[in-house]
């Protein structure tokens, strides 16, 4: 039976429940920093790796920083134009994501949230999801 399933499992998580928000798998250092993507070859702070870095589970919530719109398609998704945008999570670390909003709908400081969008189908017949992020309320 076909399943949900991420573009890139090392990214986000694809809640059962089809409504429920994405989490963004980040990693975490013994320090206490806190970076996405979650990799393992080293934190960005003190430069700890292997197992003094775990992976967790970090809500899609943050503050829109800055966004522009790319008219040129970048691998793999191939879409233009979009809206792309550095986000501030609430929980700390920032980063460059997708918007799922045009640039007159969105303003800088503006609180966003993570969504699950359909981009395509895997070989065995899965929907594939990608996370991206929505504006919370009016620009």
């Amino acid at each position: 039976m076909p399943r949900r399933v991420p573009r890139r499992k090392t990214l986000f998580t694809v809640p059962e429940a089809p409504d429920a928000p994405p989490a963004l798998l980040c990693g975490h250092c013994e320090c206490g920093h806190v970076f996405f993507p979650a990799q393992r070859l080293g934190c960005e702070r003190c430069g700890a790796h292997g197992d003094r870095i775990r992976i967790v589970e970090v809500p899609a919530r943050g503050a829109l920083q800055a966004f522009a719109t790319v008219y040129r398609p970048r691998p793999p998704e191939g879409e233009a134009p979009m809206v792309v945008g550095t986000v501030m999570l609430d929980a700390g670390p920032a980063f460059e994501v997708t918007l799922a909003a045009r640039e007159e709908e969105l303003s800088v400081g503006q609180h966003v949230h993570g969504v699950l969008v359909e981009s395509g189908r895997d070989d065995a017949g899965n929907t594939v999801l990608d996370c991206r992020f929505a504006p919370d309320g009016p620009a």
